[in-house]
């Protein structure tokens, strides 16, 4: 109840930004689902900024757009929600120098690619990997929490 007073203070001094930390703990489903409901309904008609620091991946999942990721007071990684939804590439060995030199590409390391490359973009990736004969096997992923155990180490 303190964490939802608290809340609605802020709230009705209608600030530009709002800054929150670990705002889901010790609320039941019931309560998590009604905060991010809330959230984004807030963030959308009060044309607020939220900002919100959690652990509760799910929850920043389904009221962020935007991510970055701190480790020892410093920024290590910042991506928004379009680098969620990406297609992993187990390669069968290390792919030429240069032969996956895109934006929509990360080399994960020797003998795993990240791509967020979709359409012709994509047809045209996996072509190229094809013709090496490099590809093991192919995986999509679209949750946070894979992101961070993928490329955030």
């Amino acid at each position: 109840m303190k964490q939802r007073l608290g809340l609605a203070m802020c709230i009705a001094a209608e600030p530009e930004v709002v800054i929150m930390d670990e705002p889901f703990v010790g609320l039941d489903p019931n309560g998590v689902d009604a905060l991010i409901k809330r959230l984004k309904d807030w963030a959308k008609t009060k044309d607020m900024s939220i900002l919100v620091s959690s652990h509760q991946l799910s929850e920043l999942e389904a009221i962020s757009d935007r991510y970055i990721y701190i480790e020892n007071g410093k920024l290590k990684k910042t991506f928004d929600k379009s680098k969620l939804n990406s297609t992993v590439l187990y390669l069968k060995k290390p792919i030429e120098k240069g032969l996956v030199n895109r934006d929509d590409v990360v080399v994960i390391n020797e003998s795993v690619i990240r791509t967020y490359a979709t359409g012709d973009s994509f047809n045209q990736l996996i072509a190229k990997l094809s013709n090496q004969n490099v590809i093991l096997k192919i995986e999509q992923e679209s949750d946070l929490r894979e992101i961070f155990k993928g490329e955030i180490k």
